[in-house]
């Protein structure tokens, strides 16, 4: 099986540049998932997949994703969970940029993480470094819609890099009970962040 997977990963990655150069570890693919419409609504449709590389002190993946909002910004980040830690308190958080999707509604994203990184900075609730064990973390791949990119005005470079500004993101910052973080309910009027719809969820 590992031997499939591999051959799926060199398929995926043939041709990338340098800067995409895949490191070696431990490899795996999850599909790309959206359990709820912008809506709230719970669904289970498969958008794409994700294909993740564990290297001893760094992470590489490739997220390949259909069905987006065509004019839509969307961010896509590392939401990591040591062993044993919970989300947000022991979460690594962090984004590879925004991407402006174009008329056929697909996105290929290459996210790199190495150990010592820091977390975003400027959200209300701290996240930590990426200073624990990869090997057996829970990593997940996360989308969030932030809007249409015809109403960002002036803010589009912001909507690129963080993960609460957007038409389709919260006004304020505040949590309630109904909130549990991301791919939380999305409408709790507590709800920090923007929407939060499609992931992929690589398991240890």
């Amino acid at each position: 099986m590992k031997s499939v997977v591999a051959v799926v990963v060199a398929l995926l990655v043939l041709g990338a540049s340098p800067a995409m150069a895949v490191p070696s570890g431990e490899i795996s693919v999850e599909p790309v998932v959206e359990f709820l419409t912008l809506d709230g609504t719970p669904v289970s449709n498969n958008l794409g997949s994700s294909v993740l590389v564990r290297g001893d002190d760094s992470l590489w993946a490739k997220v390949t994703v259909d069905g987006l909002r065509p004019g839509g910004l969307y961010t896509f980040w590392w939401v990591i969970i040591p062993d044993g830690g919970a989300f947000p308190d022991d979460a690594f958080v962090a984004g590879e940029g925004g991407r402006l999707i174009g008329p056929g509604g697909q996105a290929t994203v290459v996210l790199k993480a190495k150990a010592g990184d820091p977390s975003i900075a400027g959200f209300h609730l701290p996240f930590n470094p990426l200073d624990f064990d990869l090997s057996s973390a829970e990593i997940h791949v996360e989308v969030a819609y932030h809007g249409q990119s015809e109403d960002a005005g002036s803010n589009l470079s912001t909507w690129r890099t963080d993960f609460w500004t957007g038409t389709a993101c919260p006004s304020s910052f505040g949590l309630n009970s109904d909130y549990v973080g991301f791919g939380g309910d999305l409408n709790a009027g507590g709800q920090p962040h923007c929407p939060v719809y499609i992931a992929a969820i690589h398991t240890p």
